[in-house]
Order: C-alpha cells, then structure tokens, then sequence
C-alpha cells in the first residue's frame, strides 16, 4: 500500500540532534542547516522531526517580497510487498486559483520492495516565498504531489489559502545600496529592494550616509543613518555550505577584503561583504531563520 501526504509550516526541528530550520519571514533561500544530520530514529510517517504551526492558511500581514513563507514537505510511504523497485518521478506543483502552473520541485527517487512487514518512506521538501513565481497574490493554492513512472501512478491534491498578500511591490536597478532614514537599503540581484532596519549604537560622532566594514570588533558592517547615529546589523552569519541549494561550498570566497556588495548566490537576496581574513558574511533584512519564528 503506498500513500502521499503534504504538511505546510513555517519551521522543522531534527528531534535527534536539535538542529533546526525556520523559513517564516525570512530572505529567500539562506542558507539550510543540515537538518537531516541524524535520522537514527526514523519513525513511520517522519516523526524523526518536529513540525512547527502547522497550517492550510497563513496571512501575510507585514511581509516584504523576497521573503519565504512556508516549507513544504511532501511524503510517500509504502509498505508490503509492492514489487517496484525501480526509479520513479516524485513531484511537488504548485498551481493558483485558476490551475495555472506556478512552481514545480521534482526529483528521482529509487523506490525498493519492502521486506516483508516493512515500511519506507521518501520526502521531498520545497520553500515557497513572496514573488511573481511563487506565491503572487491572495490566492487559494492548489498543492499537488506524485508519483508516477514505470510502476505506479499516483497523486493527491491539498490547498492552502494566502490572505493580506504585500501589494507593494517594489522593482528597481539591481546592486544599489544606499542609506534612507535610519535604515540601509539596497536591490538584490533580483529587482526587490530590501530595507534593513538596523541596530543603534547611540553614536552621534560621525557624518550622515557613510557605511563600511568595521574592522576592529567583529566582521560587522557600520552605517551612519540621516539623524547621525551609528548603527550595525541584527544578523551577521559566516556564508557555510547550504545543503538545500548547495551554491557554495564554504565561507571562504577568495575576494579582495572590505568589499561590500549586494549578492547573486543564495538566489539573490542578501548583502555580503568580505572581512580582511577573505571569509565571506551574509547580512539581511528579514529574520533569523536559524531561531524560532515570531
């Protein structure tokens, strides 16, 4: 007997190891913990980990484009004797109100026999986010995974509902970056301008509009915002090898030191800047995805 599931959330716990992965407000694709660093205690339908505010509905209330919204993970699981055995297409789609295509994740999967009173389960995973090709508007979503090819084909349809979906959208010239009141703002490679709000140090020393790499403390990036205080970012992360995406490799970019920039790895949305021992530090606008949510 083989069955196919999905579950929409905003963020996973390993239960072996702890390691966790938030996707809820944050910039798209960061990089992903490896939180399948400990899978000894697979149980039947994936309780290896934890799924946090589940849901068929989220509102977008407060939202910035290039943000994420929801992980969604998808299971097959199979038992008995079905003679497979073979590789299969295992797809998630995500469609609008009116059944137009929007997003596809599939991928290969080697589906074996079971021994005898045995049970095997396969997940595909996939984070959906605030833009044109994701989730674009305040729709009801149809959610449709499967699997199909050569020995069995069968899919399963969910919905899940997106209200108060940001209509501002705003486009500008990739790469600026400037400062505007008190945050330092900036056009990821992907048209969608970013507003960090950043952290005041209650420095009133220094000219208006300047930013650069603070050097002497930690690997910060400092600004001065239009009221004349010195601010630094709530979030400043070593670049480490993603194991979603897996567009880098380690923290460490070969570039010149002190050089700032808007970044095109990561599908596109963060800064990152390099320290003067040439390791790479991603900063961004949305929240931490590797705490809780709120």
């Amino acid at each position: 007997m083989a069955n196919l599931y999905n579950r929409f959330c905003k963020w996973v716990k390993n239960n072996n190891s702890w390691t966790q992965m938030t996707w809820w407000k944050t910039n798209f694709n960061m990089p992903v913990t490896d939180i399948w660093d400990d899978t000894s205690s697979w149980s039947s339908w994936s309780w290896v980990f934890t799924y946090y505010w589940t849901a068929t509905s989220f509102s977008l209330s407060w939202f910035n484009n290039g943000w994420e919204a929801i992980v969604w993970i998808s299971w097959l699981h199979w038992s008995d004797l079905e003679w497979w055995n073979a590789n299969h297409t295992f797809s998630q789609t995500w469609k609008d109100t009116l059944w137009a295509t929007i997003f596809v994740n599939s991928a290969t999967a080697f589906l074996q026999t079971p021994w005898v009173g045995s049970w095997l389960e396969y997940q595909l995973w996939s984070n959906q986010g605030v833009a044109p090709w994701e989730i674009n508007w305040n729709w009801t979503y149809t959610c449709t995974v499967a699997v199909s090819w050569p020995n069995i084909n069968l899919s399963t349809d969910d919905t899940f509902v997106i209200t108060n979906y940001p209509w501002f959208t705003t486009y500008k010239t990739p790469w600026y970056m400037w400062v505007e009141w008190n945050n330092l703002s900036y056009v990821s490679a992907n048209w969608f301008v970013h507003k960090i709000n950043w952290t005041d140090l209650w420095d009133v020393s220094a000219t208006p509009w300047y930013f650069w790499e603070n050097s002497s403390i930690s690997p910060y990036v400092n600004y001065i915002d239009t009221s004349w205080h010195k601010r630094t970012p709530p979030w400043n992360l070593e670049q480490f090898a993603s194991t979603w995406s897996n567009w880098a490799t380690s923290a460490i970019s070969w570039q010149t030191p002190w050089y700032i920039y808007a970044d095109n790895e990561f599908w596109l949305t963060h800064l990152s800047h390099i320290w003067y021992h040439w390791k790479k530090y991603l900063i961004w606008d949305a929240h931490d995805p590797y705490i809780n949510p709120y």
